[in-house]
């Protein structure tokens, strides 16, 4: 007989899993071509910080020992496996943690991430079109071990800190609007921040038409009249409501996507958990994994690339 809750084989390898479709590459380290294609296009407008004077002109000096590919890759290793970043392998990537962290706080903060997730979401309005006809908006709680920036207190983990990551999707589930406040705040609170930080508004001729999805935390005729004020019907789950009217029924089936959505995000373990003291950095990498998924949304990646050109993507 094997040993007491000894499941696997005897050999001591783990069985495999079956494949499931998540927006998670297959290998931890390797960065998905289509983020590393958008990502190399739009480095070099962010490589010079643009309050400090340099006297030499663009592209002068030594060249870089690492290459920004490199460097990319050991983040999206962190990201998708929740490692320290003192941790990295540098062996595997020939860079250092703090050198990557370094290089991610650049990046974090001269707002690279958040141009690389507007564009992903700039691409895939061009390609598939975002799908206005229903939006979702939800809130969830990520525990902050460190504290740090935007932290407060969290109900659901006594004596602990937290942090609110509160996104807006389409139809499909494509994150079109996020942010971030601490864990004490009211969900509700952050649906006007949601709205107007929206990539995309709601074209003319459909404004009235598009309905906004959202549980019972967002109640309240104040906050509906603001949905509506947005160009949105809105359908908020009432509180207390025991009987399953349609309504109802359609709240459950269109609130599925921000509720997937949150589930995606949570497939990256750096953002389980935060363990990042400054707001900007846990912000940066919930960017880069929102960038994955809206490019999972056009057909696994497979873009035409020659219709995206530097031009069009420096405009």
């Amino acid at each position: 007989m094997g040993q007491k809750g000894n499941t696997g084989p005897p050999g001591g390898q783990a069985p495999k899993r079956a494949s499931r479709n998540r927006p998670m590459a297959q290998e931890s380290w390797v960065l998905p071509p289509f983020i590393l294609w958008v990502a190399m296009e739009l480095l070099p407008f962010f490589d010079r910080d643009p309050e400090r004077e340099y006297k030499r002109a663009p592209g002068g000096g030594r060249k870089p020992v690492h290459s920004r590919e490199a460097i990319l890759m050991a983040i999206w290793h962190v990201l998708s496996t929740g490692c320290y970043w003192r941790s990295l392998p540098e062996k595997q990537f020939g860079v250092s943690g703090k050198l990557v962290h370094k290089y991610h706080m650049k990046w974090a903060r001269n707002g690279f991430y958040f141009w690389l997730w507007a564009t992903s979401v700039t691409i895939y309005n061009e390609v598939e079109g975002i799908a206005f006809e229903r939006i979702a908006v939800d809130g969830t709680i990520i525990k902050a071990r460190k504290g740090g920036e935007e932290t407060g207190y969290n109900y659901k983990d006594t004596g602990m800190l937290g942090t609110k990551r509160n996104v807006a999707v389409d139809g499909r589930g494509a994150p079109v609007s996020m942010t971030q406040c601490p864990a004490n705040t009211h969900d509700v609170m952050q649906l006007e921040p949601l709205l107007d930080n929206m990539l995309y508004e709601v074209p003319e001729e459909m404004r009235g038409k598009v309905t906004l999805y959202a549980d019972k935390a967002y109640e309240g005729k104040k906050h509906i009249a603001n949905i509506v004020k947005a160009g949105f019907k809105a359908n908020v789950m009432k509180k207390g409501a025991k009987r399953m009217t349609k309504s109802r029924k359609e709240n459950l089936r269109y609130r599925f996507p921000v509720e997937a959505c949150h589930f995606w995000m949570n497939n990256f373990k750096k953002l389980i958990i935060r363990y990042e003291k400054t707001a900007c950095s846990y912000f940066g990498l919930m960017y880069l994994a929102a960038c994955h998924i809206v490019l999972r949304k056009i057909g696994n990646g497979c873009l035409i690339y020659d219709e995206w050109s530097e031009e069009m993507l420096a405009a």
